[in-house]
């Protein structure tokens, strides 16, 4: 079999093993060899068996087909979104191979797969914080349904688990690649497992801890309503055809599914994301009747608080943002949100305004460098981005402080930590999954709400309009959750407490370290070239 072929083998083979890997798959160790395949061919690519060329298209092509098996999902709610993203997505993880790839040729290993880790991870860091934002496929997600492994996320985060990955491949290559070398095998087999076993031991100690420990510092106990409406994003909630169901009727069905189940206990009734539909105006919520609907509910049950999402907008005579359209006929600006909502018998409401953005379906990246591909290519104006605020911001109700997330911003850790230093004692996100259908990406998204309740020990709710709807507590793992497509309403007890962990108070400090090593790297390598050219 010749190189060219054995590299296709070895392509294809390190995408199926990311498949097989990743959630809602519950093999997460499977990642430890999914680099191998391609460590492989870039190991005839430096010996010169294949071209260069050849191996990075390779690398494209495998990296493509990982986010292909893993995220084809996103091709539901967003046909086009979905071929950028995934074609974007696997070419930016390219070009850190590539970059490997051509240091690999000019220094030594040691230097060159310190490169590939460091370099690896600041892309990972660049991709949680840049407008172009897809962490979906951050390495340390693979683990979400592997809790027992993970439980020291609580010091490192999910960028730890990434690190894991990376230099859990890279020592079982060199195992292979010494395979006859005996010694030197032996060695750093050795080294390989005892970087697998030792963090695996420890997981397993920290859960004992967590188990035979007293609750958290400053523990509040709370009972709590998750509505499930059940709504059909497509037909039900929204349509082009007008047939969906009234804003009103939707909230009714919400209200009467929590007016069932309600107690005197109750301190929460969480409605999903946007369940109050239809462009609300601030700051003049009061006067619109879904809100004096919901102010109807609290009235009747006074220690109670609904949180809810809604879609709402702001009107000024001038533009206040870059994300303010113009309504010339009406010389105002306009700026919609994805807002959440606090709502009790208290006269003021709480807001917090999603920050963490969908990219090309909620918010228009760099708008200064694409608005003018927006009016080229005459796309809804709806891609130039909706309204955000510039930080987290929390609610509170009867002492507990909660964390309001909307959506995906519960797969960010390091935007969530803006919530925990705002002193939040309890994660919550609303959210629509049904979008995509009966696939993986709804299970993936909930999994990943696991990373959240380990890396800041705070339970974790989600309430799903479609989608699943669950509880999972301070060690991940899910306490009760919905069925898919069922109208249901989730009865929770849970604790909110004040713990503060190593990394909610130094985030995504991984991520940084990476950044610094790989630039230093790539510095001291320039320098190193320039210095021979001026011999």
């Amino acid at each position: 079999m010749n190189y060219y072929l054995k590299s296709v083998l070895l392509c294809l083979a390190s995408a199926i093993l990311f498949w097989m890997a990743w959630p809602p798959h519950n093999l997460g160790w499977i990642s430890f060899i999914a680099f191998v395949p391609l460590l492989q061919i870039q190991d005839y690519s430096k010996n010169k068996l294949i071209s260069t060329g050849i191996y990075r298209l390779l690398i494209y092509c495998s990296l493509l087909l990982w986010n292909i098996f893993t995220t084809w999902w996103v091709w539901k709610a967003s046909p086009g979104g979905s071929v950028a993203a995934i074609a974007f997505n696997a070419l930016f993880m390219s070009v850190i191979w590539w970059a490997f790839d051509s240091l690999s040729k000019r220094t030594g290993s040691l230097l060159s797969f310190t490169f590939l880790i460091s370099f690896w991870m600041s892309y990972e860091l660049l991709h949680l914080n840049w407008e172009i934002t897809w962490p979906w496929l951050v390495l340390g997600n693979v683990f979400a349904n592997n809790i027992i492994l993970i439980q020291w996320y609580e010091y490192t985060g999910h960028l730890g688990g990434s690190v894991w990955v990376l230099v859990v491949n890279v020592l079982l290559f060199l195992c292979l690649k010494n395979f006859n070398a005996k010694p030197v095998f032996y060695k750093k087999t050795a080294i390989a497992f005892s970087i697998i076993i030792i963090p695996i031991v420890l997981s397993s100690l920290i859960t004992v801890l967590h188990k035979t420990g007293n609750e958290p510092t400053g523990s509040l106990a709370a009972h709590a309503l998750v509505i499930q409406p059940n709504l059909d994003p497509y037909t039900e909630k929204f349509s082009d055809t007008g047939n969906e169901l009234s804003s009103g009727e939707q909230l009714n069905r919400m209200l009467r599914m929590a007016e069932e189940k309600i107690t005197e206990q109750t301190a929460f009734v969480i409605l999903p994301e946007t369940a109050l539909q239809g462009n609300l105006k601030e700051p003049e919520l009061e006067q619109e009747s879904l809100i004096k609907m919901v102010r109807d509910f609290v009235k009747l049950h006074p220690y109670a608080a609904v949180i809810t999402g809604a879609d709402t907008y702001t009107a000024t005579p001038s533009r206040e943002t870059e994300t303010a359209r113009q309504n010339r006929e009406q010389g105002l600006f306009f700026d919609y949100y994805n807002t959440a909502l606090k709502i009790d018998t208290s006269s003021h409401l709480e807001i917090y305004h999603k920050s963490r953005l969908v990219p090309g379906v909620e918010k228009l990246p760099y708008p200064k460098i694409f608005g003018g591909l927006v009016k080229l290519l005459q796309l809804d104006a709806q891609a130039g981005g909706l309204g955000s605020q510039k930080e987290a911001s929390v609610f509170t109700h009867h002492n507990i402080k909660l964390a309001p997330l909307i959506c995906y911003e519960s797969i960010f850790g390091g935007y969530v930590q803006g919530f925990v230093k705002k002193d939040a004692n309890v994660l919550i996100c609303i959210t629509n999954d049904g979008w995509w259908g009966n696939t993986d990406g709804y299970k993936q998204h909930l999994s990943y709400g696991r990373l959240r309740a380990i890396e800041f020990r705070k339970d974790f709710l989600q309430c799903a309009n479609t989608g699943i709807s669950a509880y999972i507590n301070t060690r991940g793992e899910i306490i009760s959750q919905t069925e898919w497509w069922k109208q249901e309403v989730l009865e929770i007890d849970f604790n909110a407490n004040n713990t503060k962990t190593f990394y909610s108070e130094f985030g995504d400090y991984i991520g940084w370290i990476g950044a610094v090593i790989s630039l230093s790297i790539l510095v001291w390598v320039i320098a190193i070239r320039m210095g021979f050219r001026n011999k």
